[in-house]
This record gives structure tokens, sequence and C-alpha cells, in this order.
């Protein structure tokens, strides 16, 4: 499934713009902010339920833990914001564990 989306790209400056990936898409789930599992915050970075209200509020700054949301999983993800994501990831995981990063990942 092509999945494209306009928004912001964090990944690039917090620039808005078009952006497009290919994924299989796993799950959708509807739910209140308040009921998103641990396993699907911490799949996306979050230590607690609410860290991922206050990376929420960036975008939406008035969202509420009985604000409803949907929880999208995917796998296989190609495309160029796919691969800069997986070198942010390995960058984060090398300067948490101390190993060295060079040469830098990002262009």
């Amino acid at each position: 499934m092509l999945i494209g989306c306009e928004g912001v790209d964090n990944l690039r400056g917090g620039r808005t713009g078009l952006w497009v990936v290919l994924a299989t898409i796993v799950s959708v789930r509807v739910c209140a902010l308040w009921q998103v599992k641990p396993e699907e915050y911490r799949a996306e970075g979050f230590e607690s339920l609410e860290a991922l209200q206050e990376g929420l509020r960036r975008y939406y700054p008035d969202i509420d833990l009985g604000d409803e949301v949907t929880v999208v999983r995917w796998e296989s993800v190609e495309g160029a914001l796919a691969d800069q994501y997986r070198r942010l990831q390995e960058l984060r995981r090398r300067a948490i564990s101390g190993e060295p990063s060079s040469p830098p990942f990002l262009p």
C-alpha cells in the first residue's frame, strides 16, 4: 500500500511537505488516547502514555486522554523518509550505547 501524507517532516527540520512511503498495514485500531497500549507507544519511542500525550501536543495542542486516536501498525516500510528514520534511530541507539557514530548517517 502506498501511503502519502502532507504534513510536518521532523527529519528535515520541521518543514512541511509531501512524503510518501510504501508499507504493509498490519492493523488499524481506534481508541481513546488513554487506551493506547504500552507496546504501541514504546514502538514509537515514548516511555510513557504521558510522554506520548506531550509528543502529540506538538501537533494537537489541546489533546486530552479521552480524545479518540487511530493507532496504525505497519511493516516493510520503504522510501527515502523511512531510510532517514532508520539512520536517525541507529544514531540514537549508538549515542545511548556509547558506540562511535562516524561517519555521519544523515546527509
